[in-house]
C-alpha cells in the first residue's frame, strides 16, 4: 500500500504538506504499535507454531520437551493437517484439546488474548451507539447487553410463551 503511495507521489504533483502529514500519521502508528507491542514481548517470538503447527521451522519455540514431543507427533499426523485447513485456528486447538491438552491449553492462551481485546472494543463501540445525544439519560445495562452477545434469541419460543400467557391467538396465513 506504501509502495502505492510512493508511486503516487511520484507520478502526481502532490502537496509536500500532505506528505508531511502522512509520514507525522505513520510514524505516530509506529510508536503506538511499539507502545501496545513491544519488540522485546512479541507474542509472536516463540509462538509461530500456534499460526501453523505443521510448519518445518518449529525449532525455536517456547515450549518444554513434553510440549515439543507432542507437537512433532501433531505435526506428523496427516488427518489433522486436513482438519487444520478445515477449521479456523481456535476451532483447531479446541478439536485437538482431548489428544493433545498441553499444547491447546496453551495456544489457546495466547489466542484468547486477542478475542478479549475485540470484546472490549466491539463493547466501546457500542456505547457509542447506544448513548447518543438524545438518548443520553437512558439505562444502557439490557441495551448493551443485546449489542454485543453473540447469542441467537428464539424468537419463537418467546413468542409462543407469550401467546399462551396472554391467550393471545395467533392468524396463520
Amino acid at each position: 500500500m506504501f509502495q502505492n503511495f510512493d508511486e503516487y507521489i511520484k507520478e502526481k504533483d502532490v502537496n509536500q504538506r500532505v506528505v508531511a502529514i502522512v509520514q507525522q500519521h505513520l510514524e505516530s502508528l509506529t510508536e503506538s504499535f511499539c507502545r501496545y507491542f513491544p519488540k522485546i514481548e512479541d507474542p509472536r517470538h516463540g509462538n509461530m507454531w500456534i499460526i501453523d503447527p505443521f510448519a518445518a521451522n518449529n525449532e525455536n519455540n517456547k515450549l518444554n520437551m513434553s510440549e515439543k514431543e507432542s507437537l512433532i507427533d501433531l505435526s506428523s499426523d496427516s488427518s489433522l493437517k486436513t482438519k487444520f485447513l478445515e477449521l479456523s485456528k481456535c476451532h483447531f486447538w479446541l478439536y485437538v484439546k482431548n489428544e493433545y491438552p498441553l499444547l491447546s491449553e496453551k495456544a489457546m492462551k495466547i489466542l484468547i488474548q486477542f478475542s478479549t481485546t475485540y470484546l472490549c472494543e466491539k463493547t466501546f463501540s457500542s456505547v457509542t451507539a447506544i448513548k447518543t445525544r438524545y438518548r443520553s439519560q437512558l439505562e444502557i445495562n439490557k441495551a448493551l447487553r443485546l449489542a454485543v452477545t453473540t447469542l441467537e434469541p428464539k424468537l419463537q419460543e418467546i413468542l409462543q410463551k407469550n401467546r399462551n400467557k396472554y391467550h393471545i391467538k395467533c392468524i396463520t396465513t
